[in-house]
């Protein structure tokens, strides 16, 4: 399991705003090919390989490759730079921070600038800063002097720090979803050789996080009958949080969804996926209903069954993601033995 929290961290360090998720699907096009996957991408981004089974059922299993980020909005004459949100980032924790923006040939950092404390009123330093109030500095003199750097209305950036290991805990920026991107990888990897009775589409999406954009498409080319989504989700288990608020806790497992904003998973479904996780040990805990969307709120639009699996991370959507080891690579085992097992679900009796 530890190439596979190295192999999460080099996800999780890649450079993939939701429309710019170029560098990431090369990093796993290398991964894939390297196992003897053949794959096809789409015109909106998406990575689809296909393992052929024997029979007549399709099993999709998901995940996005995108991230929040930014789009740069506008650039002022002293050579400023102004950002639009890609996703929901909370202006929160914006001022200081550094920024990575993607041009053409290389990445260009800079810092959400802000003013000290000397200069501000009591009133001023009690408020948020909004990102609409706040500039990002590259060291630039000019407008002209950021433009040569390659940097335009329309680029792409993120809030970057390599991700690194604190105790039982893995700290990175994009948990959500490179978490499920390194269970698709294992999955592939784990199932190679194989021989199972129905088809697997492994679907690594785009744009998940403005609007489920790669997902829609990927469920119109591909009739399926059942979708697994895998997911990083909100893990909100700290001091002054009372339990009964707690979205999920890092370190109780895998989280299953029971009800999102995007879509209610199938229920006898999720009570199999129970089934398999006590049968082999594996803890998993439920995430509070009505929180969040995922992918799944685009498959569940069409004839098929939608279950939703999460790894719990706390600071979630923040440079600064912490997942739990063991939450990990138990949703790893877990997707293996569903996989596993899924032949005598389908082959119940209706």
């Amino acid at each position: 399991m530890d190439r596979y929290i190295e192999l999460l961290m080099e996800l999780s360090d890649a450079f993939g705003p939701s429309g710019f998720e170029d560098d990431v699907r090369e990093l796993i096009i290398n991964r894939i090919s390297a196992l003897g996957y053949s794959y096809t991408v789409d015109r909106r981004g998406n990575l689809i390989a296909i393992k052929k089974g024997e029979g007549n059922y399709r099993v999709i299993v998901d995940a996005h490759m995108d991230e929040v980020g930014f789009m740069v909005k506008y650039i002022s004459e002293r050579g400023f730079i102004q950002l639009v949100p890609i996703g929901g980032y909370d202006d929160r924790i914006l001022p200081g921070h550094i920024v990575k923006f993607k041009t053409d040939g290389t990445f260009v950092e800079g810092v959400f600038s802000t003013l000290p404390p000397h200069v501000l009123t009591q009133e001023e330093r009690s408020k948020p800063l909004k990102l609409d109030k706040l500039w990002v500095d590259i060291g630039a003199n000019s407008k002209e002097e950021i433009l040569k750097k390659g940097i335009s209305p329309g680029t792409p950036g993120v809030i970057h720090y390599n991700s690194r290991k604190m105790g039982n805990k893995i700290m990175g920026k994009a948990f959500d979803d490179r978490a499920g991107c390194a269970v698709l990888l294992y999955l592939m990897e784990e199932l190679k050789d194989v021989g199972l009775p129905y088809d697997i589409v492994f679907a690594f999406a785009t744009q998940e996080e403005v609007g489920l954009k790669g997902a829609h498409v990927i469920k119109e080319q591909y009739e399926g009958d059942i979708a697994l989504i895998f997911e990083g989700t909100l893990a909100t288990d700290i001091e002054g949080v009372s339990e009964k608020s707690m979205i999920t806790r890092a370190g109780f497992g895998p989280a299953l969804t029971l009800m999102d904003r995007s879509v209610i998973p199938s229920h006898r479904l999720l009570r199999f996926i129970e089934k398999i996780a006590e049968r082999n040990n594996i803890p998993y805990q439920y995430k509070m209903p009505g929180v969040g969307g995922t992918d799944g709120g685009a498959y569940g639009l069409k004839n098929m069954e939608v279950a939703v699996i999460a790894v719990p991370a706390r600071n979630i959507h923040s440079p600064t993601s912490l997942i739990d080891v063991n939450d990990f690579t138990a949703t790893l085992t877990l997707a293996k033995e569903v996989i596993l097992a899924l032949p005598e679900y389908l082959n119940r009796e209706r």
